[in-house]
């Protein structure tokens, strides 16, 4: 017997056993994540009813998944000191909520606060995401904290930014102040910075994505319909939206508790001069307080 028989002979290698698990797709994992209100879980879930006992349990299947996603692109780590920096957003669904009251039921947005080093959350329920909310909201949060944190990084909301500049956005007087008050910075992104653009089947004039892509049913009344399409990008709000979404008044809702229509509404300036000058109202707008611009590097 040669060298190489007795090293087969001793050496020899066991045969590999079979798989007993079943992999899941983690393509389509990945691509189910993306939607709203998916989870790693729910998923799961799905691929054990599918396979049976062949199944990964829980943990194994989120820990291969992630293994399998660290490979797809390489990503920046991003260091946050203590203290630094407090995210805040909105939770993109909302929540039903019913009037102890009146007993009406409406749809309360979540408001959203994380600390970037050790990502304590706070998060609270509001009517809506005007001005009045989201400051309402920080204000809460920084309360829950215990502190004030160096910057304030929110979403880019109308409701905070007056001018959604690229290079330098110009906050409102309010958030200004709001700043000022508690000593931090509010830096807001850059617009549509945190947008996804997708390209082939999937952009937004492709002729395939209505194939791929569910369009969710049309439920929302004529009013909600008038304020919800202000959320494009060129679109325009109309007064009763802005005076909703700035001073959180809502000029569609009856003191009974019901929604009111909006017929028509007289935009011209000539027509609402004589009409105020015929109700013995005067015509002019009241005097305006000058914006107090603060420079926020300026040392205390």
């Amino acid at each position: 017997m040669d060298d190489a028989a007795l090293e087969k002979r001793l050496y020899q290698q066991p045969a590999a056993r079979a798989p007993t698990f079943a992999e899941p797709d983690y393509a389509q994992v990945h691509q189910e994540l993306k939607r709203k209100g998916v989870t790693l879980l729910l998923l799961w879930e799905e691929y054990r009813q599918a396979v049976g006992d062949t199944a990964y349990q829980y943990t194994a299947f989120c820990t291969h998944y992630r293994a399998w996603a660290g490979k797809l692109k390489r990503s920046m780590r991003q260091i946050h000191r203590a203290g630094e920096k407090l995210f805040a957003d909105y939770a993109s669904p909302t929540v039903p909520i019913i009037d102890a009251t009146t007993g009406e039921m409406r749809r309360a947005s979540i408001f959203v606060a994380v600390l970037g080093a050790s990502s304590y959350t706070f998060a609270c329920a509001t009517p809506g995401q005007t001005q009045v909310d989201w400051l309402t909201g920080l204000g809460r949060a920084l309360s829950y904290i215990g502190g004030v944190t160096e910057l304030i990084v929110p979403d880019n909301p109308r409701a905070l930014v007056a001018n959604a500049n690229r290079y330098e956005p110009e906050l409102n007087r309010a958030t200004v102040e709001f700043a000022a008050h508690y000593g931090t910075v509010i830096l807001p992104p850059r617009p549509r910075l945190h947008l996804i653009r997708f390209y082939g089947v999937l952009a937004p004039h492709a002729k395939l994505r209505a194939a791929i892509v569910p369009i969710p049913a049309q439920t929302t009344t004529a009013h909600a319909a008038d304020c919800d399409h202000a959320h494009g990008a060129r679109a325009r709000m109309s007064w009763a939206c802005l005076l909703k979404r700035v001073f959180d008044f809502d000029v569609g809702r009856c003191v009974c508790s019901g929604k009111l229509k909006i017929i028509a509404a007289i935009e011209e300036p000539a027509v609402i001069e004589r009409i105020l000058t015929h109700l013995g109202l005067s015509a002019q707008p009241p005097p305006r307080t000058p914006a107090r611009r603060v420079d926020i590097f300026q040392a205390a």
